[in-house]
């Protein structure tokens, strides 16, 4: 059986990336480490602070985030590949509006963020394996640290 830590599933001491209940997704494992955000060295593309995650090759994985589109309609949170570029209408997610994209064969991504924080507990983003999002809960990973 599987234990909630802090929002995340713990099966043997390892995260566990799925939950079902009666057929239906309802936990998704959070690939999106806050930690490893704070980490990253900030490379900045399209006036876009973003970081690379490496993930499985040709698998589908969506993004999901808190934040709302801004003022004037735009993005502030973008999901895309090594060979695209931030923007809005093609790779921008908000608060509702969730991406889904497959991983070309390297498995590369990248997750920018403009104009919020993603560190102080006010704004989240999730990144789970598959199309279908659920729930917001931590990273394992930023649990432990």
């Amino acid at each position: 059986m599987a234990d909630i830590t802090h929002g995340t599933w713990i099966k043997d001491g390892k995260a566990v990336y799925k939950v079902f209940s009666n057929g239906i997704q309802v936990y998704g494992r959070n690939l999106f480490s806050v930690h490893d955000w704070n980490a990253n060295n900030s490379p900045v593309l399209n006036f876009v602070p973003y970081m690379n995650i490496k993930l499985e090759p040709n698998t589908a994985y969506t993004l999901t985030t808190s934040i709302n589109l801004s003022s004037d309609g735009w993005c502030d949170v973008f999901f895309f590949k090594d060979d695209e570029i931030p923007s809005s209408p093609t790779n921008g997610v908000s608060s509702g509006s969730g991406r889904t994209l497959t991983t070309s064969s390297t498995g590369n991504v990248k997750v920018g963020v403009r104009n919020h924080s993603v560190s102080d507990g006010t704004n989240w983003v999730k990144l789970e394996k598959g199309t279908i999002a659920t729930p917001w809960s931590p990273a394992p990973e930023d649990i432990s640290k």
